[in-house]
């Protein structure tokens, strides 16, 4: 049974809600790079740029992380 999402949750039911879309596309501390354009219909920042590829990731920090990028080529 789902909750009912009110002016209350609505942001943690909202952040839910990304995570698990999230998360049906990468494992946690595992990134997913979307290498298609962004249009209206797929966006998940609002505004998103479409000339930007984005990388998402759900990242579970309870004991230490560390974030690391392999440097740019442009």
């Amino acid at each position: 049974m789902a909750d009912i999402v009110t002016r209350d949750n609505f942001v943690e039911a909202e952040t839910a809600h990304y995570f698990r879309e999230q998360l049906e596309k990468a494992p946690v501390n595992q990134y997913f790079h979307n290498r298609e354009p962004v249009d209206i219909g797929t966006q998940i920042i609002i505004r998103s740029n479409v000339d930007l590829v984005y990388s998402y990731a759900v990242v579970d920090v309870t004991e230490e992380a560390r974030f690391s990028l392999a440097p740019s080529e442009v």
